[in-house]
């Protein structure tokens, strides 16, 4: 925990204001190294906003030590216009995990475009260009930091294996006791509110496709594994309806990554459920 927080600190404090803080942080932590790591988050924030050790002190001295009530004190930090998108993640993170439809950091990025049109993923077609001149790297940048300063810590990113495509950065839950923290009835009451017409399962469908709409065939095994999980997703919460341009955006993109093997499918195999639903809407057929 000390050489934690001396690593987190080093480049903001002198040594003896930065010695007095750790000591504080470590004493009030308990042992407890998620509330080490929030309390540190909040003092880093507060460093980049020119406080000075007294202030800082003072915040160590404001912050509960039940973690519970840290996490309630992290929670009405967070301004309301972000605190509706920091509802949107945790909404989105159950589902993600659920149907193993990981959402990185660059799909990530694409909330804001949800938000502003449900559909954006299969109408923009500078997604499959420049997606508004935005770099990968950058987007990825940018993202990170709007995660930061929405969910607070309690949302954090994390690498791992994508499929069988390189390691990405995702968004998972800093610790296990984060989502058992949320579904406590007043938080859930206020998440219900505020995101009212929210549907997280379309915003997921959204932001991966998004991604796939932006990336190229290095990823394409990402893209085939995920077709059969994001088609059983939508199956299962009927999101789909005629003219089922999402479904027919995905084929055409699969499509563009010469991703089929033979004229009469994808090598993934699609549940007997989903393909009799997909026949019945399309005869003619996607090619799935």
């Amino acid at each position: 925990m000390v050489t934690y927080t001396t690593n987190k600190l080093d480049d903001y404090l002198d040594v003896e204001s930065r010695e007095s803080l750790i000591e504080a942080v470590v004493t009030k932590a308990e042992g407890i190294f998620l509330w080490v790591a929030l309390a540190v988050k909040e003092m880093r924030e507060q460093l980049e906003n020119g406080a000075g050790r007294a202030a800082l002190m003072q915040l160590v001295d404001s912050l509960p030590e039940e973690l519970d009530s840290l996490f309630w004190h992290i929670l009405k930090s967070i301004s309301k216009p972000n605190r509706r998108k920091a509802f949107q993640t945790f909404a989105i993170i159950p589902l993600s995990t659920k149907w193993e439809l990981p959402v990185t950091l660059r799909a990530y990025s694409f909330l804001d475009n949800y938000d502003t049109d449900t559909r954006f993923a299969e109408r923009d077609e500078r997604m499959e260009t420049d997606a508004n001149g935005i770099s990968k790297a950058r987007r990825t940048a940018i993202s990170r930091k709007r995660l930061n300063g929405c969910c607070k810590g309690l949302v954090e990113p994390v690498d791992r294996r994508v499929g069988h495509s390189p390691v990405e950065t995702c968004i998972a839950y800093t610790h296990r006791s984060v989502p058992e923290f949320l579904e406590n009835k007043a938080i859930r009451d206020e998440i219900e509110l505020l995101l009212t017409r929210f549907q997280a399962a379309d915003a997921l469908c959204q932001l991966v496709l998004a991604e796939f709409r932006l990336l190229g065939k290095d990823h394409y095994q990402a893209c085939e594994n995920f077709t059969k999980l994001v088609l059983k997703l939508r199956h299962s919460c009927r999101l789909d309806s005629a003219p089922y341009t999402f479904l027919r955006t995905w084929d055409t993109r699969i499509e563009k990554l010469s991703l089929y093997r033979s004229p009469t499918g994808l090598t993934t195999p699609i549940p007997s459920d989903v393909e009799e639903d997909l026949i019945y809407h399309f005869p003619g057929g996607l090619k799935y």
